[in-house]
């Protein structure tokens, strides 16, 4: 081999040769050029440039005194700066490196400190020989052992003394703790007394003068008692007693009496030693004196003496008759008596209003007086509201006013209607004066018969028709009078239900079932029944919400039903909010959204389970910018027995817990809530959703 113009023969020594080095290969090299590469992140070793690359250089047998012309940037402590070896070359070195390798060649010229790694210690030595587990502590130089927390007593609970399996957590054992092992005083406010001796004997405990403490005290009794501790009990006892041992009553002040068992139990009887009449003067009791302290006989006029009035001469003449006149003289005296006289009554009343009668009040009991007939005076009469030119008429059970209207009918054409949410209404104004009214609507075209959407009375010379359409002209006809206009309820006495012209059956109650209709009392013998609105989708007509704009953008699918081809249905996700969405019209009145959903579990499950729905909802006004999506409503918990059969279930849902107003169009997505308890765990299949109001 031949480099730098030496040839070298197999066995040449070479000694004292000094080569480049670095963390890359130099840029120019000539051919038998010796470079030691020291790049320790890609290669490092002895390498010889040769036929335009770069060959390793193995060395064989012994070497020495082989110099490193640059100082490398990594290398080992103390004098030894690591060569690293490559494929067949074997380096022995003047001693170990730190790290643990052999590849290393001594430089005694060249030491620094220690730097990345931790050289020998015996205090190292003796951590590493511990074997058990538990918290290590240092009992001496050079010597380590492990310990635990253990409790002192049965007060004190220890867990994971050791720390193996978490940290020590030290706790007391309350139940453990009783007045006996433990000390200090019991406060008052602790259910204590603050004492910590027992007082002197017979002494009790109470609050302290200043009511801020406890203390002993002890009882004392005045003259005449005594006082005696037992256990459990304080006894008050006097010591001056005595017995009666009889019991007697003084006559005196024209009082008596008796006295039974007057040694024992003494019942003492009162009585008087008066006979007669009885009078008193405050202190005692004395027999009354004829004439002076009452009155025996009356003769002559009354006069007045002493205690008692005295009268004579009393008429003797009797009141027989129920309806009896007297006659008294100047004393006050009846002296005759005679029935009383219509010629009387008129007297006694003397001149009154004109048009008035004698009567009790109208509508309760009380005093008779001088008062004007009133309607009311007349069992079957009932006027409600009387007004001009009103007229009285029989209606088979009571006269009733009611006004006579001047026309009988009117009529008009409309071609003209104004725009109200979805529909469209237009006002017929006539004269007649009534809300009592028949109205019938005309295709002016065809003179057909037609139907609105709905005909209100506005007032009793308005009518406001409702149209779905605006290009209809039509002639509306009110009629106000006939047997047929009445203010009041006639009985039905029978009804014939026909379908097509054909009778179905006779009957004198009209029954109104279905999911659009409402029937209510409105009193006073009136039924209102109210068709509402109603909105039925099938899967092909229901919106797919795919886009941002949706409140969930996200499409329940529309497949094909698992069990029956035939049938499409909207496929809801178990595990992702899907929905599907829908327009509303709220109709006026309204004032609740029933929804009904026909729908099923996808797959039996092995017990019932749950589903829910949400409602998303925009509005979408006339004349202004659609709405923005409100948060989700959560509609009604709905159960999925543990089959795979279609559920009918109906959600009823006030609107004002929506925040819908009526006559406003509405833009809703529905979707399954994923969160709900006890959640369906499969997919939801709905194959119809309807939307009505009430």
């Amino acid at each position: 081999m031949k480099f730098h113009g030496i040839d070298l023969q197999e066995g040449t020594a070479v000694r004292n040769m000094t080569v480049d080095s670095g963390a890359s290969f130099p840029l120019t090299p000539n051919d038998g050029e010796l470079f030691f590469l020291n790049n320790p992140g890609v290669d490092t070793g002895l390498f010889l440039y040769s036929n335009n690359g770069w060959n390793r250089v193995g060395i064989n047998g012994g070497a020495s005194n082989i110099n490193i012309a640059q100082h490398a940037t990594r290398h080992l402590p103390d004098g030894e700066d690591a060569i690293t070896t490559g494929p067949g070359v074997t380096l022995t070195p003047t001693s170990t490196n730190g790290d643990g390798s052999a590849n290393a060649l001594a430089r005694a010229d060249h030491t620094h400190a220690v730097s990345g790694f931790q050289r020998e210690s015996s205090e190292l030595s003796a951590l590493s020989g511990i074997t058990n587990t538990g918290i290590i502590v240092r009992t001496a130089a050079d010597l380590w052992n492990t310990r635990q927390i253990n409790s002192g007593s049965s007060k004190i609970v220890v867990n994971n003394g050791n720390g193996v399996l978490g940290n020590p957590s030290i706790d007391a054992v309350e139940s453990n703790f009783s007045l006996n092992n433990i000390g200090g005083t019991l406060s008052p406010s602790k259910g204590g007394t603050g004492l910590s001796a027992v007082g002197s004997a017979n002494s009790i405990i109470g609050a302290t003068a200043s009511g801020t403490g406890l203390e002993f005290k002890t009882i004392s009794v005045g003259t005449g008692l005594t006082l005696n501790h037992g256990v459990g009990t304080i006894t008050l006892a006097a010591t001056n007693t005595g017995t009666v041992t009889s019991t007697s009553i003084v006559s005196a002040n024209g009082f008596a009496g008796s006295v039974a068992n007057a040694g024992t139990t003494p019942a003492i009887t009162l009585s008087t030693t008066v006979n007669g009449l009885i009078k008193g003067n405050g202190t005692s009791l004395s027999a009354a004196v004829a004439g002076t302290d009452y009155l025996s006989s009356l003769t002559g006029d009354v006069t007045t003496s002493g205690n008692v009035a005295t009268l004579a001469t009393v008429n003797s003449t009797p009141v027989t008759a129920s309806f009896s006149k007297v006659t008294t003289n100047a004393k006050g005296l009846v002296t005759a008596t005679s029935l009383v006289t219509l010629t009387d009554l008129v007297n006694a009343v003397g001149s009154q209003t004109a048009k008035t009668i004698l009567a009790a009040p109208v509508g309760a009991a009380g005093i008779p007086t001088f008062r004007t007939i009133s309607h009311s005076d007349l069992s079957d009469t009932i006027i409600t509201a009387p007004a001009a030119n009103q007229v009285l008429t029989y209606n088979g059970t009571n006269w009733v006013n009611r006004a006579l209207p001047a026309n009988s009918a009117a009529s008009a054409t409309i071609s003209a209607w104004t725009l109200s949410g979805t529909t469209y209404f237009a006002d017929f104004v006539h004269n007649l004066g009534t809300t009592n009214v028949l109205i019938s609507v005309y295709d002016t075209t065809d003179n057909t018969l037609v139907g609105m959407e709905s005909i209100k009375v506005l007032d009793t010379n308005t009518v406001r028709l409702v149209s779905s359409v605006n290009t209809i002209s039509v002639r509306v006809v009110a009629v106000a009078n006939g047997s047929a206009v009445s203010t009041t309820p006639t009985s039905i006495t029978g009804i014939t239900v026909a379908r097509n012209g054909v009778d179905v059956s006779s009957a004198s109650k009209l029954n109104f079932t279905g999911y659009g209709f409402s029937v209510s009392n409105a009193s006073s013998g009136v039924v209102d029944v109210t068709i509402g609105s109603r909105f039925t989708y099938h899967p092909a007509s229901l919106d797919s919400p795919n886009t941002t704009d949706w409140a969930v953008g996200v499409n329940a699918p529309m497949v094909t039903d698992a069990t029956h081809t035939s049938l499409a249905v909207r496929q809801f996700s178990n595990t992702a909010e899907q929905g599907v969405g829908f327009f509303i019209n709220v109709p006026a009145g309204a004032t609740n959204l029933i929804i009904r959903m026909r729908g099923k579990s996808d797959t039996a499950q092995a017990a019932a389970s749950q589903v829910q729905f949400r409602l998303y909802r925009r509005a979408i006004p006339e004349n202004a910018a659609v709405g923005s999506w409100s948060t989700a409503y959560d509609l009604p918990v709905l159960s999925v027995p543990a089959n795979a059969f279609f559920q009918y279930y109906t959600m009823t849902v006030p609107l004002s817990a929506l925040s819908m107003l009526t006559d406003r169009m509405y833009q809703l997505e529905m979707t399954r809530n994923i969160g709900v308890a006890s959640n369906l765990a499969t997919t939801f299949s709905m194959i119809e959703v309807t939307a009505e109001f009430s």
